[in-house]
């Protein structure tokens, strides 16, 4: 970090292995190559926490070279000044926008729950790269130091899935730090011994899922129902299962000759509509990696048959039935029976090996099951209601159990689908509709050996 000349140099890694202590020399590092003071800032979501968290840090790690002044707001070191400030929101932006910066730490970007941090948003990032000195001769650095977080978190896309070539992204491994006891090592274990995804964040240094309250689907393990390779769909039926509203949502699953359910990807919008979705994600996504599958069901909310209140012509259901001339049926609205759907699939097994899979690729149902999708919990760990909390989280959850539930227990379905539908689909005048989703009714001959008859 140091001795790097990248624009952006961003330190990854665990509790104790020297971030601090990093951020510092590569601060005091390039404070050198100028012959004046320069100035530059330090920022995270909130002062307090500057105060409680960064100072303590610092004096811990170089407190006989830099000093603190105006109550931890300003910081004093060879060749170089830094206000110390918290950005709580977009009105405390002003800050960067009217100052003149040779170097900007950015210290936590990612929320810290357990110690009250929010994190900060990625625009925050966008205006501290954009920003520096404007002098001739100014060297702009951008530095970061953060634990691993969420993978739905704007960090982990931006500096692990796809960094610009002027950022350099350095990962700390578990361990790096001979200084640290192994006192203090041990301590840290035992505190998320039970905690998995705070585990893998502070003691393995990995990007994990981050629980908000109490997870929907505890019986979801990463370590178990997380593929080890993409998984690749089969050229047989394969289901679409869907949620609407402000954050639509499609979930790609398929049953293998093995019996495992997989969960192939998932795609979900922000702010927009299911026909936005199809035409922008779906669509797209089918013609690369679905372009082979022949026969598709469409399960999702009943409520998607809602009119909309923009247009009393269309529903959510009737678009999806007109974009891929199929049939949407209804999925399971109990929540007791989801949610127990949820708990049986996630505990049963096909030869030993988990009876549901999430392809590793998909970062957002991984985030979802591993705790994104939860119910809420107050600060004495109550669970407040049956029901999850609805957000960005609930509708890939929603539209899983919404689907699961009819594919898994089909006649026990409060919701079937509706004769009626098949009427108003099936056209005899339309010959390029597939008949396989608008069947006309045909007579059979009687079959003394049909238990559905018999009985």
């Amino acid at each position: 970090m140091v001795r790097s000349d990248k624009t952006v140099v961003v330190l990854i890694g665990p509790k104790g292995e020297g971030k601090t202590y990093g951020a510092i020399g590569a601060i005091l590092h390039h404070a050198t190559r100028f012959p004046y003071k320069i100035r530059g800032a330090v920022i995270r979501d909130r002062f307090t926490n500057i105060q409680r968290h960064t100072i303590p840090s610092i004096m811990k790690a170089v407190g006989d070279v830099v000093t603190f002044h105006r109550d931890g707001a300003l910081m004093k070191g060879p060749n170089f000044e830094a206000d110390l400030f918290g950005v709580d929101d977009l009105a405390d932006l002003s800050n960067l926008q009217g100052s003149e910066y040779y170097f900007v730490w950015i210290e936590e970007p990612a929320p810290v729950f357990e110690v009250g941090s929010a994190g900060l948003r990625e625009d925050v990032f966008d205006i501290c790269y954009a920003r520096g000195g404007r002098e001739e001769g100014a060297i702009d650095r951008v530095f970061v130091t953060m634990n691993p977080a969420s993978k739905a978190h704007w960090t982990y896309k931006r500096f692990v899935l796809k960094p610009e070539t002027d950022f350099e992204v350095i990962r700390i491994p578990y361990g790096e730090n001979p200084h640290l006891p192994s006192k203090e090592r041990e301590k840290t274990k035992r505190a998320y011994i039970n905690r998995p995804e705070m585990y893998m964040r502070y003691v393995s240094g990995e990007f994990s899922s981050v629980n908000l309250g109490e997870a929907v689907v505890p019986e979801f393990s990463e370590l178990r129902n997380r593929s080890y390779y993409p998984l690749v769909p089969f050229e047989t039926l394969t289901f679409r299962l869907w949620d609407g509203w402000m954050n639509p949502t499609c979930v790609f699953v398929q049953i293998t000759p093995r019996g495992q359910i997989e969960i192939l990807a998932t795609l979900c919008g922000e702010n927009i509509g299911v026909k936005q979705l199809i035409n922008d994600s779906v669509k797209p996504l089918i013609a690369t990696k679905f372009y082979k599958i022949k026969e598709w069901r469409d399960i999702g909310d009943l409520h998607l048959r809602d009119k909309d209140q923009s247009d009393s012509t269309k529903s959510a259901a009737e678009i999806i039935e007109n974009e891929f001339h199929t049939y949407f049926e209804d999925g399971e609205m109990s929540w007791e029976r989801r949610r127990e759907t949820l708990k049986e699939g996630f505990n049963m097994t096909v030869d030993g090996d988990p009876k549901i899979v999430v392809s590793c690729d998909d970062d957002v149902m991984l985030e979802a099951l591993g705790g994104g999708w939860h119910y809420h919990k107050n600060s004495s760990g109550l669970v407040l209601t049956d029901k999850p909390v609805k957000d960005k989280y609930s509708h890939p959850g929603d539209a899983l159990s919404h689907g699961l539930a009819a594919i898994l227990h089909p006649g026990e379905s409060a919701s079937k689908p509706r004769v009626e539908k098949y009427e108003t689909l099936y056209d005899p005048f339309v010959e390029d509709r597939p008949r396989l989703y608008a069947p006309e009714p045909k007579l059979t001959e009687w079959n003394p050996f049909d238990e559905e008859r018999v009985r």
